[in-house]
């Protein structure tokens, strides 16, 4: 039997147009009139396999200073998208020194890696073609020049054609060393087998050179680290050195925080014994310089603070409840002050200790504008800007009976009658959309029954602001806006004319004995 080989057309055609010509530099100055070393074909199921060759030419031999050893083409990496995708493998091929293709179960039902490697011994010949076998096996039949396509599972189509190959090809197999990792022994002695014809130069040399561009590079690479290390410890000496600059500068700037403290303290001093001896008014502002001298140079002003102390030696106690006070009076039997608070709070106090009496008296859900005691002591009432008016038992501190409501906004006073039966309030009653606004409109006072909590009466309008009873209960009076009206206790109805000629807001009012 006659077998016709074919031979290999020898002939190149090379188009530039697709692909961007790489620059020149001292890495490709090599490859002549070609701009890659080698192009990998491949089936994207092996692209682990691709990868590991690709990194594994790009490293071995690599001089100190370059990117890569060799200039590898993968589509992966080195193909744009375009609408003629097989123009620009193509051109690939034609540029490259070297084609090396990946065989494997999947290249060989792959319609490109067949078709690459077709065109390939159609332009180029069998030359410069070498195979990585990857998971099969190659029988190479030397009668009909071809890879045996019934004992050889990873042969391309194009392979097994008689008189494909004029001797058997070069390749490696690579099949058990997954992950494909150039920095295993193993692989990387492989892949050196690939780049030693690319390189031009045999296996051990190859080898050599690459050992010892690898210590190279580490004898440099620890000479960074050294180099790092002396500059980090240079830097911890400068900050080292800057701490010590600062806590320098820290102590200058607390030197003269005390000189400036004793220069003002000195003064305040001396302004707060004017003050307290009477060269100046105002002996609370006296008495506040003289602490804050002390707090500042407590040393130097202790003969200030005596000269204080001695000068209102009659000042009994100074009580600093929690929040901030807004209403306080004195019990009838002046043994207790109950005070009202921005804190929501009723608090009572000891007036010979100066100290709290029990717990806060809470309830009210807003600030406690006003209080009063019972006339016989047992009971305190109190109004916040909740709205509302509340009891509360002086010996438990508990509240009594539920809240009283009716005002529409804040509660402004209240006050218990003489009999300690009644209690009167005033409180912000304004109409909502009430145009023009007149104040004299807005407020009501609203009685209410003690023992029951309830209102008595409707709310008598024209009135707010401060309100008390008469000394014998029949009357209440009220002072708002720029008016002071009096009302019956009674019937509600007004029993007096404004009290005329006021020129500004009326804030407090208490009536005398001799009103009937």
């Amino acid at each position: 039997m006659t077998v016709n080989r074919v031979t290999p057309k020898r002939t190149r055609t090379v188009r530039r147009s697709a692909l961007p010509t790489p620059p020149r530099s001292r890495e490709t100055e090599h490859l002549g009139e070609f701009d890659y070393d080698a192009f990998i074909s491949y089936t994207h199921h092996d692209r682990p396999v691709a990868a590991g060759i690709q990194k594994g030419l790009h490293r071995i031999g690599r001089k100190l200073g370059r990117l890569n050893a060799l200039r590898v083409f993968r589509d992966a990496t080195d193909v744009t998208a375009s609408p003629d995708l097989w123009g620009k493998v193509c051109e690939a091929m034609d540029r490259s020194r070297y084609l090396i293709v990946v065989l494997s179960p999947d290249s060989v039902a792959s319609v490109w890696v067949n078709k690459e490697v077709t065109y390939w011994l159609q332009q180029r010949g069998p030359d410069q073609l070498m195979f990585v076998v990857v998971a099969g096996h190659l029988t190479w039949d030397e009668t009909t020049g071809r890879f045996d396509p019934d004992k050889s599972d990873v042969a391309l189509p194009v392979l097994t054609q008689p008189g494909a190959l004029a001797a058997e090809p070069f390749y490696v197999d690579v099949t058990d060393d997954s992950p494909w990792d150039p920095q295993t022994p193993i692989f990387r002695e492989k892949v050196t087998d690939l780049a030693a014809p690319i390189h031009g130069k045999p296996k051990y040399e190859l080898a050599s050179d690459d050992l010892r561009e690898l210590r190279r590079y580490r004898r440099v690479r620890r000479v960074a680290v050294a180099g790092l290390v002396v500059l980090t410890v240079i830097a911890l000496i400068a900050a080292a050195v800057a701490i010590v600059q600062r806590q320098s500068a820290i102590d200058q700037r607390q030197e003269a925080i005390h000189q400036r403290n004793q220069a003002i303290a000195l003064a305040l001093a001396a302004e707060s014994q004017s003050m307290l001896a009477g060269i100046r008014p105002s002996d609370a502002r006296g008495l506040q310089q003289v602490l804050a001298a002390q707090a500042l140079a407590p040393s130097s002003n202790e003969g200030a603070l005596l000269d204080a102390v001695i000068a209102r030696r009659y000042l009994l106690k100074v009580i600093e409840p929690v929040g901030r006070p807004t209403n306080a009076v004195f019990s009838p039997d002046g043994t207790r002050i109950v005070s009202g608070s921005n804190d929501k709070s009723v608090r009572q106090w000891d007036v010979a200790t100066g100290l709290q009496i029990g717990s806060a008296m809470t309830g009210h859900q807003g600030i406690v504008g006003s209080v009063a005691f019972s006339p016989d002591g047992t009971r305190i009432v109190s109004g916040s800007n909740d709205k509302s008016v509340r009891q509360w038992d002086v010996a438990t501190g508990l509240q009594i009976g539920s809240a009283m409501t009716g005002h529409q906004g804040l509660v402004y006073d209240v006050a218990f009658s003489p009999d300690g039966k009644r209690i009167v309030s005033s409180g912000e009653e304004y109409i909502t959309g009430q145009v023009p606004y007149d104040p004299d409109t807005k407020d009501a006072v609203r009685q209410w029954d003690v023992a029951t909590g309830r209102q008595i009466g409707p709310a008598m309008r024209w009135g707010g602001g401060s309100v008390a009873f008469s000394p014998d209960g029949q009357q209440i009076v009220g002072a708002a806006g720029r008016t002071v009206r009096q009302w019956d206790v009674a019937t509600g109805n007004v029993v007096a004319l404004p009290v005329p000629g006021r020129q500004g807001p009326g804030w407090s009012a208490k009536l005398s004995g001799l009103i009937r």
